[in-house]
């Protein structure tokens, strides 16, 4: 199975939900692919015509305009002075988020595209979620976000989604024939797709 075949139950995209904080898991572009570590350090809080944002040690305060379509802006972005660790994605983070475009909301995780054609940024309400990311055959990124009882996946902009079994469920009778788990079909979507192991990554 290619990367671009997987078969899931999708999630209708929603805008940002505001006045929750997303914590930035990672990002891809045809030139680099970033996962930070950790996630709690970065995060963004969008309400009304207002933003806050963690940066690893810096606070960011911007100005946000959304619109019902899922468009994001941030402009007027200040931040703090602090001198963060060697390897701090802050100076990155913000970069990215003054390209924001539009959000594309599915359950508790959130993909923001940039203005540079192919960029993305992927965030969860959850920051121990996992993220991994790929680059496929054809020179597509995917973008796989697992969390608790479900794997996300993005093919570009081809959202998929599997819900993964419950553990502390009542077992089944099985049924004829070999059944995947959420796992192995995460595996063989990615079958065509080299994982990268980029910065922060």
């Amino acid at each position: 199975m290619s990367c671009a075949n997987s078969t899931s139950n999708s999630y209708d995209a929603q805008p940002i939900t505001q006045k929750q904080r997303w914590y930035w898991l990672g990002s891809t572009s045809y030139a680099h692919h970033i996962r930070t570590n950790p996630p709690s350090s970065y995060w963004l809080e969008v309400d009304g015509e207002r933003a806050v944002i963690q940066a690893d040690c810096n606070k960011v305060q911007a100005k946000s305009m959304t619109t019902h379509e899922g468009r994001l802006w941030l402009s007027n972005l200040t931040a703090t002075k602090a001198s963060c660790s060697a390897g701090s994605l802050g100076t990155t983070f913000t970069r990215l988020l003054s390209q924001t475009q539009i959000t594309e909301q599915r359950g508790q995780v959130l993909r923001v595209s940039l203005s540079q054609y192919g960029d993305a940024m992927f965030f969860g309400l959850d920051p121990t979620a996992h993220f991994s990311s790929y680059r496929c055959e054809g020179g597509e990124s995917m973008a796989v976000i697992s969390q608790a009882q479900h794997t996300h996946l993005w093919l570009g902009d081809q959202y998929s989604h599997i819900a993964r079994e419950d553990p502390s469920a009542q077992q089944k009778p099985e049924s004829d024939g070999p059944k995947l788990d959420s796992d192995d079909i995460a595996a063989a979507a990615t079958a065509a797709c080299r994982k990268h192991t980029g910065p922060g990554g």
